[in-house]
């Protein structure tokens, strides 16, 4: 795989969680940044102030720990947590990142129950006394907040190539969290922009507070965040997965569901500035010797800030490299358990059964809404768009065939008969047409030619949105980027699914569509182009008479586009 922007070097200072750090306080190693779930916190203890400082956290959790290394329930039953995966992505293809698959996705739970569970045999194994199996395992959901069969893999299509940490806190997470007293949230998305070099963050626990008093930190965001490319293992790659190295192995994720049930780093998280970025502040576990700092690579044996004593370079919780990390100790162990046993969600999550399957049927066909993300238009209302769904398998026998029905605002029933071969949770998919302001009603009437033996995920209604409409009225200017494939240096592809004023199409809107995959000799390019109203009744040179347009009056940057021998550039 081709390296992404996150591994990239960064400079003397980083935007991150909207707030500028220098290099030093984000601990980077060799120019990444492998966390800032501290920085996190420190946005939500300012933006929460009723959530608890550090040491005020500390204090309440002290004690609990204590109770934990004292309690049988250090070696008693397993806590299994029900897990949703969160894959966002743009429109790419299943496989294609940040699309990732079914089986990177699982490779990653296999990881951190490696990990977690300290399963010999493994790369989680270790042989170190004070090396703890956690008790804790995570399993895909097998039910969905609407009681229906899922594989615990939610593939969203949001419409955007990246995302900053601030956008996914702001709009990723709110929009797909599913309840997170019932399920742990993770979310596989590509970071860019501001936080191209991060691998990954989480939400610390809350505190339970007191009555009336909220805990602090917002439901609609708590879970785990990674770059795609580091989500999963390539040791379990079956050529489909997309990962970097040297955080390759599934690591970060270990790493941040680590913060999510309340672990510190282990050099302590002291917001230490010095220039030399020592630190040997505490961890609250006695059994990971205080270390100088975050250590990156594969390190060797390092003193730590006590006397006799090596920093644990191999701990989950340090920045090493994936392949040199193993293990968890006893200590933080008895921290995990205190947060399973006494955080609000946490607790929640022990008692969740959305990880036990409910019974399933060979023919159950589920269908989905998509949002609509290739068309921007100007002049709306004036041209017909694709609005997709996905349909999936959740039945245990081959989807090869399907019959839909579907309504546009409300009119006539019509019927769509689709055809294909989908294994169980894979998905096909579909696209019904219809002006750009519709609603679209849309339903399985049956599967395989039969009835679908589950009616409650058979119904979804999409809805016009993921595409821009500059309305008609007033005369105001607008300047907006227009993305678009040339085909052989042709404006209009073989598709002819691209239309301008540019184009001999003659339409009187602006209408980009993404065209079909490209071929040899296809180039990207951007355009800005200002447009604007040409008035009630105006004509522009391609427009239809007697109705308002957008004539263009400017294309700014590589107007090299051309249909023919006509070039784009000067058009107006």
């Amino acid at each position: 795989v081709t390296s992404i922007a996150y591994g990239q070097r960064i400079g003397d200072s980083k935007l991150v969680l909207g707030k500028t750090y220098t290099v030093n306080e984000l601990k980077a190693v060799n120019g990444f940044i492998r966390c800032v779930s501290t920085e996190n916190e420190r946005k939500l203890q300012a933006k929460y102030p009723e959530r608890m400082t550090d040491a005020e956290f500390e204090a309440w959790l002290a004690p609990l720990v204590e109770k934990s290394r004292e309690s049988k329930s250090q070696n008693g039953g397993i806590i299994t947590i029900p897990v949703v995966v969160h894959v966002i992505h743009a429109g790419q293809a299943y496989g294609t990142a940040p699309n990732i698959t079914d089986t990177q996705v699982q490779s990653q739970i296999t990881v951190m129950n490696n990990d977690y569970r300290k399963l010999a045999g493994t790369s989680g194994f270790n042989s170190n006394p004070v090396g703890a199996d956690v008790m804790i395992q995570f399993a895909l959901a097998k039910v969905d907040p609407n009681g229906n069969p899922t594989n615990g893999i939610d593939r969203v299509n949001l419409c955007k190539a990246f995302w900053t940490t601030d956008e996914v806190d702001a709009t990723v997470k709110p929009q797909t969290i599913w309840d997170p007293t019932q399920y742990m949230n993770m979310w596989s998305v590509q970071l860019g922009g501001a936080s191209a070099n991060i691998l990954g963050y989480a939400q610390f626990p809350s505190n339970p507070g007191i009555v009336g008093v909220p805990a602090g930190g917002a439901a609609n965001t708590d879970g785990v965040v990674a770059n795609y490319a580091t989500f999963g293992s390539s040791d379990y790659d079956d050529g489909s997965f997309s990962l970097d190295a040297p955080y390759d192995k599934g690591r970060t994720m270990t790493h941040e569901v680590g913060h999510f049930l309340g672990l510190r780093h282990i050099w302590g998280d002291d917001d230490n500035t010095d220039p030399s970025g020592l630190s040997c502040a505490t961890d609250f576990c006695n059994d990971t010797p205080p270390a100088h700092k975050a250590n990156g690579g594969c390190t060797v044996p390092i003193a730590s800030c006590t006397a006799g004593l090596f920093e644990m370079v191999e701990n989950y919780m340090d920045y090493t490299n994936d392949t040199c990390m193993n293990i968890f100790t006893l200590d933080q162990k008895a921290r995990m358990t205190a947060i399973m046993n006494n955080s609000p969600r946490r607790l929640e999550l022990k008692t969740s059964t959305k990880d036990i399957s409910i019974p399933l049927f060979a023919n159950d066909g589920e269908l989905k809404a998509e949002k609509n993300c290739n068309v921007a238009t100007v002049c709306g209302g004036t041209t017909t768009i694709p609005f997709p769904f996905s349909l999936y398998n959740r039945g245990t026998a081959q989807l090869t065939s399907a019959v839909i029905t579907y309504t546009i605002n409300g009119g006539a029933t019509q019927t769509y008969n689709w055809t294909g071969n989908l294994g169980q949770n894979r998905y096909a998919v579909i696209s019904f047409t219809a002006p750009e302001s519709s609603t679209i009603s849309a339903q399985i009437t049956s599967v395989n030619g039969t009835s679908d033996a589950r009616a409650s995920n058979n119904t979804a209604i999409a809805s016009a949105g993921g595409f821009t409409t500059i309305p008609m009225a007033g005369s105001t200017a607008v300047t907006f980027t227009l993305i678009y494939l040339v085909h052989r240096w042709l404006f209009c592809p073989r598709s002819a699914s691209m239309r301008s004023y540019l184009s001999p199409c003659r339409s009187c809107c602006v209408h980009c569509q993404r065209p079909a995959p490209p071929v040899a000799g296809d180039s990207i390019h951007h355009e800005k182009l200002s447009v604007t109203r040409a008035g009630a009744g105006g004509r522009a040179p391609h427009g239809p008479p007697g109705r308002p347009n957008w004539p263009l009056v400017r294309a700014v940057g590589p107007a090299r586009a051309r249909c023919g021998a006509r070039s784009a550039a000067g058009r107006s």
